[in-house]
């Protein structure tokens, strides 16, 4: 592999393994401060022939370039996925070049969030960061829907993730499956927070670092009437509303 080590080191930071993705590692941006123009302007490329996500924007932020930005604009005006749009209009803002108030597009997606997932994490994190009136009326708005009403939410973790600690963890989702039962609630378990990087990265900052997350599990009662039809399993991406 030709060039210098900086840029060696951000190529390989780029290609993703287990560990990476369980950790919701980005790529290596401190590396583009000890390239020369040539490599910088090579990583961007790289960048760019790629479908922009959170990690592919934060570098092109780094950078800084005009096609870049460029990039970033047209990502945020375009991407169907929540969760790459608020990453973009994160970047914008930061940059000085969203040209609206951050707080009008985190009201939009959190009107637009229908299911757990889809971006919800990125869109109530930047809820808390921005608390405006219209965002918390949005919130409040989302909160009357019947998407998630009076619905409560646990992550199953433990200490490592090594097989024997995994175990212990199926033992407990178990236990919580059988007891929710018994108890007449509904359970949803959502093995695709864990699945998708930055959803499972955002899982291990609520957890503070005590544990590894093993699932999330939605719990809650049914609205009357007939029980729900079964349906097909999804891809994980699909659910947390990445595209990969």
């Amino acid at each position: 592999m030709s060039g210098s080590a900086a840029y060696r080191r951000f190529l390989d930071s780029t290609v993703m393994n287990y560990e990476k993705w369980h950790d919701g590692e980005g790529y290596d941006l401190a590396s583009l401060d000890d390239m020369d123009q040539s490599e910088r302007e090579q990583a961007e490329k790289r960048m760019l022939d790629r479908a922009l996500e959170w990690r592919e924007i934060e570098v092109l932020e780094k950078l800084g370039s005009a096609r870049g930005w460029k990039a970033i604009r047209e990502t945020f005006d375009d991407n169907r996925s929540i969760e790459t749009r608020l990453a973009a209009a994160e970047a914008l803002e930061r940059g000085g070049k969203l040209g609206i108030p951050i707080d009008e597009v985190v009201t939009e997606a959190v009107l637009e969030i229908r299911d757990i997932g889809e971006g919800s994490t990125r869109a109530l994190l930047l809820a808390e960061r921005y608390p405006t009136e219209r965002v918390k009326r949005a919130l409040l708005q989302a909160a009357g829907t019947d998407i998630d009403r009076g619905a409560a939410y646990v992550i199953v973790f433990g200490t490592t993730d090594r097989p024997a600690d995994l175990l212990r963890g199926g033992e407990a989702l178990s236990a919580l499956l059988l007891l929710a039962t018994a108890e007449g609630l509904a359970t949803a378990p959502m093995s695709e927070a864990v699945e998708v990087a930055w959803t499972r990265h955002l899982l291990t900052t609520l957890l503070a670092d005590i544990g590894e997350p093993y699932i999330a599990v939605r719990l809650g009662h049914l609205p009357a009437g007939e029980p729900l039809p079964p349906r097909a399993r999804r891809a994980a991406t699909e659910t947390i509303g990445t595209e990969r």
